[in-house]
């Protein structure tokens, strides 16, 4: 199957999808990815601020 689009002047390849074999996140890796946005310094720094401000 081909994604290519050439009529599309707003299509570039680097914005085409993506292809099986070009995927190879596990579980792992979507797991680490969630932990190491979620367990940030800023969002718990804005979570309290928003809290301290009546937000809850």
């Amino acid at each position: 199957m081909s994604y290519h689009n050439n009529d599309n002047p707003l299509w570039n390849e680097d914005l085409a999808r993506s292809t099986d074999a070009q995927r190879t996140w596990t579980a792992t890796h979507y797991a680490a990815l969630w932990v190491s946005m979620t367990v940030s310094v800023p969002a718990y720094m804005l979570a309290s601020g928003l809290m301290s401000e009546g937000m809850n």
